[in-house]
């Protein structure tokens, strides 16, 4: 086993985000998305976003977010582990405020989002 990446290492990148949409108590997905940097394997499942690279695949994300503006959003070690390293990510890309005035119904500068 090896270790988990760690975002301040410019060869440890997001290479895949995947989004499942739901309606309140449903276990069956409306919608379920999947952001990659490279080319895969079709899923007829999934939507399947080639983004090219890890900047365009975070941008991706970040339309697709304004797009559901999720009232609640879960995910499996989010808050722990994904959240951070997208934002360090994001952050080292120099695409952090981009991002965020994209996900976000209110517009801000790098300097109050990192504060």
């Amino acid at each position: 086993m090896g270790n988990v990446p760690i975002a301040k290492y410019e060869e440890d990148r997001v290479f895949m985000i995947c989004i499942t949409i739901h309606w309140r108590d449903d276990p069956k997905p409306l919608k379920q998305i999947c952001l990659v940097d490279v080319e895969t394997a079709p899923d007829p499942d999934w939507v399947t976003v080639v983004c090219g690279n890890q900047t365009n695949l975070l941008k991706a994300f970040a339309f697709c977010w304004k797009a559901i503006m999720p009232d609640i959003q879960i995910r499996f070690n989010d808050s722990q582990y994904d959240w951070p390293f997208i934002i360090e990510k994001a952050k080292s890309l120099g695409i952090l405020e981009w991002m965020y005035n994209h996900m976000s119904p209110e517009p801000s500068y790098i300097e109050e989002i990192i504060n």
